[in-house]
């Protein structure tokens, strides 16, 4: 009876260090999972900072402040270094080109300063200044009577 209680202690061990070995292998292989998840982030990590450089080296940015006016690519297109890509003009300085009739030219002198109105903003008057008067007149503005 003594020697049965001793063998299936024996068998209970035996099983046990089985169970320990079997365990000790998983374990094993978990660690090699872990080492192989360790280099695979790694990896990702470094390939997401390549990607954020090369989204920073793709940044456009103006070489003077202003508002963007037009488009001329799209996303997702490829461009070459010097192609025009957008064009920007700073609010705080805009052209005015204006028909002026031909009996009220005589009152428009060069560096003369002159209220704009514009329709966008009805009731406002922008400050300006004559800084250049076209030397032809264009039938294309020209209203003629009706009889």
């Amino acid at each position: 009876q003594e020697f049965q209680r001793a063998k299936a202690n024996v068998d209970t061990a035996a099983a046990a260090l089985e169970e320990a070995r079997a365990e000790r292998l998983e374990l094993e292989v978990l660690e090699q999972r872990l080492m192989m998840m360790a280099a695979e982030k790694t990896r990702v990590e470094a390939q997401r900072d390549r990607q954020s450089l090369d989204v920073a080296d793709r940044a456009i940015r103006s070489p003077l402040p202003g508002v963007i006016d037009e488009t001329f690519i799209d996303v997702g297109e490829y461009v070459r270094p010097g192609q025009r890509l957008l064009m920007i003009h700073d609010p705080r300085k805009v052209w005015v080109i204006a028909n002026v009739k031909e009996t009220e030219i005589r009152h428009v002198k060069l560096g003369a300063h002159v209220d704009v109105t514009v329709d966008a903003y009805p009731g406002e008057k922008f400050d300006g200044k004559v800084s250049r008067i076209g030397n032809a007149a264009t039938s294309q503005f020209a209203l003629l009577p009706n009889p």
